[in-house]
């Protein structure tokens, strides 16, 4: 059987000997033949999803943990409809648009995707470099992290890296298999990380605000999150209240927004019936393409955004920055030497003109 040939006979096989047999035996061989899944994971675990985890933490707290699972939830879903008919006809969804409906519409669909890669993919570059240079060795790049030369060599290593990967991807076979793989730990490894912080703050949270922040909660969009209505309650004038009730409404809808965006992207729509043809897969795979939906792609993105919002949710949410106020004698102290002071000042002097105080 030659390397373009239909999927190889012993993965059909093993589809076909558990077809009848429990959740159990079934779970096993799905996870040893899963794949696509976990290349849409390592695409969407980026910075846009992790970093609209943090602002709806910063702003909405554990009351917002339902907003990026309830979005993955309706991207499986729709990738899910693209697999079914992807392997039903044994042609991605841009051919059949290209030769069925209108060839405009197809390349459209594949410029829009490839603009959006481009649009996600290149922050990666200044968000690696961040962490190699702030969390990594940042004793090694002490001296030179400002440097131009020292981005322009750090990113096109990150780049050569990123390439030799992705020749892999492009192979068949054994290569395909090891850039899948290598996926595989990716993703696993920025799970693990994220979990860990959860594990290490688990004596410190609230697990019943937790749970609750799980259940959805649309009223988010038109109404302040518990912790910012007690202190918007507490303004005496009735315009500030107005004023900055406002203000926080629109900071909480953003991060909805932009984290319901960052979760199932256009490219991605474009690119899973492209994993599926490379791994060759058909019909008989339909039920697989599925599993490897839930547990390569959403599991991995639910657990990984949760322990972001839970971690910066405890830190940040509801809370001053710190060495911005303090209280004295019963009177709140602004303090003018604080890093934050001029965003502080900017933000009420806006106020004073927006209220007339």
């Amino acid at each position: 059987m030659s390397s373009n040939d239909e999927q190889p006979n012993h993965e059909i096989e093993i589809l076909e000997s558990v077809a009848d047999k429990g959740a159990l035996a079934k779970a096993k061989a799905y996870t040893k033949l899963s794949g696509p899944g976990w290349l849409q994971s390592a695409i969407t675990l980026g910075g846009g999803s992790l970093g609209g985890a943090m602002f709806l933490a910063v702003m909405g707290g554990f009351a917002m943990l339902w907003v990026q699972p309830f979005a993955m939830l309706m991207g499986v879903i729709l990738l899910a409809a693209i697999s079914y008919v992807t392997l039903s006809t044994k042609r991605t969804p841009f051919q059949s648009l290209r030769q069925e409906i209108n060839p405009v519409l197809a390349w459209g669909w594949l410029a829009a995707s490839q603009l959006a890669n481009m649009i996600w993919v290149l922050p990666q570059y200044s968000l690696s470099y961040a962490a190699l240079t702030d969390n990594l060795f940042p004793s090694f790049f002490a001296a030179s992290k400002d440097l131009d030369s020292t981005k322009y060599i750090v990113s096109f290593v990150i780049l050569a890296v990123m390439l030799s990967v992705n020749f892999l991807g492009s192979g068949k076979g054994r290569g395909y298999r090891i850039y899948e793989n290598t996926l595989k730990v990716l993703v696993g490894i920025v799970v693990l990380s994220f979990v860990g912080v959860v594990i290490r703050l688990a004596g410190t949270l609230d697990w019943g605000s937790i749970f609750n922040g799980l259940i959805p909660n649309p009223s988010l969009i038109w109404k302040p999150t518990e912790a910012y209505n007690a202190i918007l309650a507490a303004l005496p004038s009735e315009a500030a209240r107005e004023y900055w009730t406002a203000i926080v409404l629109k900071a909480q809808r953003d991060p909805m927004v932009a984290s319901a965006a960052a979760a199932v992207g256009i490219n991605m729509t474009f690119l899973m019936p492209w994993a599926l043809r490379a791994r060759k897969w058909t019909r008989t795979h339909r039920s697989l393409s599925r599993f490897d939906l839930v547990t390569g792609m959403m599991i991995p993105f639910v657990l990984a955004t949760g322990c972001v919002v839970i971690a910066a949710g405890s830190q940040f949410h509801g809370k001053p920055f710190e060495g911005l106020l303090s209280e004295e004698n019963g009177q709140v102290i602004i303090h003018e030497d604080s890093g934050k002071y001029a965003d502080y000042s900017k933000a009420i002097n806006s106020r004073n003109v927006k209220v007339g105080e």
